[in-house]
């Protein structure tokens, strides 16, 4: 190179990553000052007379909100959390019900994402709210199945006059790679126990076993007779009715909706802000006492806190895969959370404890070292087991020892299984790439597993093994906990990696009632002995403000909510990538929509 060049190049490196330097200072200078503007300009918020509850859903339905803590609006690159806390969000409609100064709640559905569980136990609160003869009044400018399952319930529902409302079935199309491997020259070694274990179909097929397609299509079937037997009753029309209209998709114009009294008529948002204003008998927009929901969790008296108090109750939030170690977003570490049980364990306050799931499972190991702690836990307190959307697998084997499980009606939950997974790549280096590997070890199998050579029938049956010896331990520690399971061989019948919904699951005994958090509360406030002045006390705990900052610069905050479908796509499809070792999880990331 010459020297001239070599200056200019070495130049220009230094003018970028000086330049890179200065930009990233002064994103974090303005995310700095974002941040003490947002803390310092916190204000008392004061619930005035006549105010109206904004259900406002857009975003993702999560167990429980970690953090009140939001970016500033317009922040360059950053959006901001888009969570929201089902736990939250509950308790301010049933605070609502009984506050005075809550006339009633706007329903606008949005854009959110959430299990059908997760619904149906907000519904539940909405039909609670109801009773109370105060309105909801529910608007959208569209509705899908589960935005217009929630807004069922409303006294009124208005459709947006170029709207539309989706009503033709729920469905699930999970993603195979099999085609991609073949082409890449990667060959799967599969090893796992049951033939409902289907987790690594999408490596090894094009298509669902016949297994797998029947418990799916038991599970789509309880979930969608749910949903048209509620909604259709609180319509006021026949289960029936419903049906066949998802069957000949009728619903084709707004008008077809208001036809078929799926809603109530065409409406701006204009018009049903006048109708509020006529229900709050004010006479301009502006005069309308409108609250969010997030304001209002903060304003009203909670049940929480106070945690100094004695007789208190635990609600721990185990959500997202279970894996080994730390945990990071959307899961659950087996050191994080077995960390949390031994200090509500240790906590004589702690009269009594929820576990609540919501988990498809993951790693065989870290379910078993959080099921130990657990273990622990309940030979000191009262253990009570709650199901949101998910408790299957590892979110089972974590489950199965608690005093009492309830679960929804539509919860996912069984999946007692597990399945090991390697890969051999040596095609696709060889063939593909050109590149080779050599051996040299101190014994036969010191590099059992090498996903650069084919594996022998004596290695794979080691591995077997394994996968039989976890299998049998799932069994068994279920037996244990099943009164109703009185051994392996009764567990074996059910298991073999099979999914069930929370309905089916009472039928079998790996569940005790059907019920949602609150259910399970009450009991743990039974067996516990706790006085009606208790406490609740959620873990994990609020986290601080910088970590909350520092999790922004993740994906889903840096491409902001315009880019929410490909970010969903993109986890989908880092989720059922290749992962060696041995896993109890749910048969694939299972999306019902």
């Amino acid at each position: 190179m010459k020297p001239l060049s070599f200056f200019k190049t070495m130049l220009a490196g230094a003018l970028g990553t000086i330049l890179a330097s200065i930009v990233a200072g002064f994103l974090f200078v303005l995310l700095l000052v974002g941040l003490i503007n947002s803390i310092s300009a916190k204000e008392e918020i004061v619930i005035q007379e006549k105010s109206i509850l904004v259900l406002d859903l857009s975003g993702n339905i999560v167990e429980k909100g970690t953090s009140p803590f939001e970016l500033p609006a317009g922040i360059p690159f950053l959006s901001g959390s888009n969570n929201i806390g089902l736990y939250e969000i509950r308790e301010a409609v049933k605070t609502a019900k009984d506050d005075e100064k809550i006339l009633g709640i706007y329903f606008k559905p949005g854009n959110f994402a959430s299990g059908w569980a997760s619904l149906r136990a907000l519904r539940k609160d909405l039909v609670d709210f109801a009773s109370s003869g105060k309105f909801i009044i529910a608007f959208g400018e569209s509705f899908t199945e589960k935005s217009w399952y929630l807004a069922s319930t409303a006294d009124q529902i208005y459709l947006y006059p170029e709207g539309g409302l989706e009503l033709n079935g729920i469905a699930s199309n999970p993603m195979f790679f099999k085609g991609l491997f073949d082409k890449a020259g990667i060959q799967p070694k599969v090893f796992r126990v049951g033939s409902y274990k289907s987790a690594v179909e999408p490596f090894t097929r094009e298509n669902m076993s016949d297994e797998n397609r029947q418990q799916i299509k038991e599970i789509l079937d309880g979930i969608w007779t749910t949903f048209i037997d509620e909604a259709a009753a609180s319509r006021g029309i026949t289960s029936g009715v419903l049906s066949a209209l998802a069957d000949s998709i009728v619903i084709e114009s707004p008008e077809d909706a208001v036809k078929y009294k799926l809603v109530d008529g065409l409406k701006t948002e204009g018009d049903v802000l006048k109708l509020l204003m006529e229900k709050s008998e004010v006479e301009k927009i502006k005069d309308l006492k409108l609250i969010n929901i997030k304001k209002y969790a903060e304003a009203m008296p909670g049940s929480e806190g106070d945690t100094d108090r004695e007789n208190q109750l635990a609600v721990i939030f185990a959500e997202g895969a279970i894996v080994d170690g730390k945990g990071g977003a959307d899961e659950i570490g087996s050191a994080d959370l077995t960390e949390i049980i031994r200090k509500v364990r240790e906590e004589e306050k702690i009269k009594a404890v929820v576990l609540r799931v919501n988990s498809p499972g993951g790693s065989a190991l870290a379910s078993d070292v959080i099921l130990s702690e657990l273990e622990k836990l309940k030979a000191e307190k009262p253990l009570v087991i709650s199901m949101g959307d998910l408790a299957a697998s590892g979110g089972y084997y974590i489950s199965c020892k608690g005093d009492k499980i309830f679960a929804e009606p539509n919860t996912i939950t069984g999946s007692i299984g597990v399945f090991g997974l390697l890969f051999n790549a040596e095609l696709l280096f060889r063939e593909k790439l050109g590149i080779t590997f050599d051996r040299v070890h101190t014994n036969p199998y010191a590099d059992i597993g090498n996903p650069y050579r084919d594996m022998s029938e004596f290695e794979a049956k080691k591995i077997q093994n394994s996968v039989d010896r976890i299998y049998s331990r799932f069994l068994t520690i279920v037996a244990d906990g099943r009164e109703n399971l009185p051994d392996t061989s009764a567990v074996h019948k059910i298991a073999q990696g099979r999914v069930w919904t929370g309905s089916m699951a009472k039928e079998i005994g790996l569940v005790d009632e059907i019920g949602g958090l609150d259910a399970a509360i009450a009991e743990a406030v039974s067996r516990g002995g706790l006085p009606e002045d208790y406490r609740i006390t959620t873990f994990p705990k609020e986290e601080d403000p910088y970590t909350e900052l520092m999790k922004a610069f993740g994906l889903a905050a840096v491409a902001g909510p315009e880019f929410s479908e490909e970010i969903e796509m993109y986890r989908k499809v880092k989720k059922s990538l290749p992962r060696s070792g041995i896993y109890a999880t749910l048969p694939f990331d299972l999306n019902i929509e």
